[in-house]
């Protein structure tokens, strides 16, 4: 009762900026643990007099209408919070949002009706304000509705990638499912009582988040050297802000301990094992170090992920199994756009990654169009993980994606928003709610010996406030599994003399030979090969990721050089045509030969492999047919841009040089939807 007291003297205290300011409802303290109030109440409730409810309540009744009306709130009631549609109601998946969230549903249920007066005694308890419970109404159907907005179908997280990624995302996830929690304990799990958004409960995200989870990892833990008193850690791929690359106990303990319990409760026993399985084995260590991150609570106040492991783990129960023998080796995200895909669940499988979404919540980086590859558990290329504290790191040239340079902003906007400095200067995609022209587009097929993405990103790189210059931006990416990668990226200015640069991020600094470059795996067992096709005459450079200093590299991050291809006479428009292909250290690399039509829509792409992989050079041109030359030893052609459900006639003849195709608008050949069209090149 000391902190309910303290707030009590300090309510309403324009001076007080600790326990009466509204900010302790809001902010980090109680986002992070502002659970422990309404569950210590809830354990020690027959203890408390009708003078401590009546304290409790004034209390929670302020913390409440400080939630509700400051920071991250609904928009209701005339005030001024996240609103229904639009890109700024994506902040209904911003840890603030859920954190308050789950304070306000805990609180809320904290007190009986008997102990819950009205503050009013003329006015019906329920009027908005007038008790704790009448806060429920406004849950259901204006807190629950947004996020059910957001997680549900058509959302910006739908499907299971957070917006946030998975650092921030898995502590979010965790307020959440603290809060369904405390609703399915509670009887409000019951659409009859709670109504229809009461479905965020048990909504698909929550399979897709364990899949983005799992599916974005390489199959095997390792000891990193630096953080080597950690015991094994897992390397996921992640995006947005990170500290680590890996992911700490706490957040998977946040997020999956809650919904184990609330599956054992329901009965979902296998969700249930994997739930047991992310917390146990998935945390760095793996279970020989369960017992140590259960007593590890202090300093960071983790009193509740301690109370969780008690009632997750039963001593007598089996320990869970590795639930990703019998996961699909796919996984797809529409809210953020998100792939992933390997060629098994084993040790030497091949992993790949892919992200083109919206930017517009906290957290988020100018990432759009970005990939990784992982073969035989090392990351061969991804993006330089960080925690862009410095504004730096939110710059697309630290990611696998383009540089282009734009207007300069006037002095104006740069000083209002002190993160654009840096996307100005570097030439990065806008992020955050109403700084870009919108969302990208994205066009995806995931299929048995290849993924596909093309992404029109220009949107991202212009924004409102002056920077319009890019009239063109978008990537198409082929991954040929298990490893080889052709990318095809259109770019173009309204300015001649402004940089256009494809930034690939390695683990160690690269060989570049004319228009190849080789850079060794941390191990020095395997490479990544690259060859640029295009622009002719490009230019490739490397510098170190300590080149410049940055805040906030990821620790224990294995990216440590950025190759840099572009053309030097900074033409208007450019073409990068480029070739990536994991390989065993002591291999010879494959030959990668361009291929560029000879009639109809203008296409190109390359031949590698015995496979010809083909793209539109401009996204925005109709197709009316196409020829192409590939050498005779290709057998496998594949098609991209055309368009879906359409049909299509194919004539192969010899040529000089080769084998002449010609695709043509007609009657035989239908590509899948996603307007990719894959055959073997027959010879009649």
């Amino acid at each position: 009762m000391h902190a309910i007291h303290a707030v009590q003297a300090g309510m309403n205290d324009p001076n007080d900026q600790n326990w009466g300011s509204y900010n302790f409802a809001v902010r980090d303290r109680a986002r992070w643990h502002g659970e422990g109030f309404a569950l210590t109440v809830d354990w020690i409730y027959s203890y408390l007099t009708a003078q401590d409810k009546a304290d409790i309540q004034k209390v929670f009744l302020y913390w409440a209408n400080a939630i509700n009306t400051q920071y991250q709130s609904p928009i209701d009631h005339g005030l001024n919070g996240v609103p229904d549609t639009g890109p700024k109601a994506r902040n209904a998946t911003n840890n603030y949002y859920t954190g308050l969230f789950r304070n306000l549903v805990m609180m809320v249920l904290s007190l009986d009706p008997a102990d819950d007066p009205p503050v009013d005694p003329t006015k019906d308890a329920l009027a908005w304000g007038n008790s704790l419970r009448s806060y429920m109404p406004y849950i259901q159907n204006r807190w629950m509705k947004q996020l059910y907005a957001q997680y549900g179908p058509g959302g910006a997280a739908e499907g299971g990638a957070h917006p946030e990624g998975s650092y921030y995302g898995l502590e979010n996830m965790g307020f959440f499912r603290q809060a369904i929690l405390a609703l399915e304990t509670a009887g409000y799990n019951d659409p009859s009582v709670s109504g229809p958004y009461i479905d965020i409960t048990d909504m698909p995200f929550w399979d897709g988040l364990i899949d983005a989870t799992i599916k974005s990892t390489p199959n095997n833990p390792v000891i990193v050297p630096p953080s080597s008193y950690m015991g094994k850690v897992f390397q996921i791929d992640n995006y947005g802000d990170n500290q680590h690359f890996w992911l700490p106990d706490a957040s998977l303990t946040q997020s999956f301990a809650p919904m184990g319990i609330y599956d054992g409760l329901k009965g979902n026993t296998a969700r249930l094992n994997t739930d047991k399985w992310l917390v146990r084995d998935f945390a760095p260590g793996g279970a020989p170090y369960l017992y140590a991150h259960a007593a590890n609570i202090w300093p960071n106040n983790y009193a509740s992920l301690a109370i969780f492991y008690f009632m997750l783990f039963d001593p007598n129960a089996p320990a869970p199994a590795d639930p990703r023998p019998g996961m699909s080796t796919s996984f797809f995200a529409k809210g953020m756009g998100r792939m992933a895909d390997r060629t098994s669940w084993s040790a030497g499988a091949s992993l790949f990654t892919f992200l083109s979404s919206h930017q517009s919540v906290g957290h988020q980086h100018g990432y759009s169009g970005m990939f990784g590859f992982n073969r035989k558990n090392e990351w061969l290329t991804k993006e330089l993980t960080q925690y862009a504290s410095d504004n730096k790191g939110l710059a697309s040239e630290f990611h696998n994606t383009l540089s282009l340079k734009n207007d300069d902003l006037p002095a104006s906007a740069l000083s209002s928003e002190w993160w654009a400095a840096e996307i100005n200067k570097r030439g990065g995609q806008w992020v955050y709610a109403g700084y870009n022209n919108g969302d990208p587009t994205l066009t995806t097929s995931m299929q048995n010996d290849y993924d596909y993405a093309q992404t029109d990103l220009t949107n991202l790189y212009n924004n409102p406030y002056g920077a319009k210059d890019i009239l063109h931006a978008s990537r198409s990416i082929v991954w040929l599994k298990p490893d080889m990668i052709v990318i095809y990226d259109r770019a173009a200015s309204g300015t001649d003399g402004r940089f256009k640069r494809f930034n690939l991020w390695l683990p160690s600094q690269p060989t570049i030979t004319g228009n190849t470059a080789s850079a060794l795996s941390l191990s020095g067992t395997q490479k990544l090969n690259v060859t640029s096709l295009q622009p002719a005459g490009g230019a490739l450079t490397v510098t170190s990721s300590t080149y410049e200093p940055i805040n906030a590299i990821a620790s224990d991050e294995p990216m440590h050089a950025k190759l840099v291809i572009e053309d030097p006479t900074n033409p208007k428009n450019v073409r990068f045509l480029t070739v990536l292909e994991g390989l065993d250290a002591g291999a010879s690399p494959s030959q990668a030969v361009g291929i560029q039509s000879s009639g109809g829509t203008a296409f190109a792409g390359a031949a590698v492999n015995q496979t010809a992989v083909l793209f539109p050079v401009d996204i925005a041109k109709p197709f009316s047919g196409v020829t192409y030359t590939v050498q005779s030893g290709v057998s496998k052609q594949l098609v991209t841009g055309l368009t879906p459900n359409a049909k299509y006639d194919v004539a192969v003849q010899n040529a000089a040089d080769g084998v002449q195709i010609t695709v043509t608008q007609g009657s035989t050949y239908q590509p899948i939807a996603a307007a990719c069209w894959s055959s073997a090149i027959n010879r009649d």
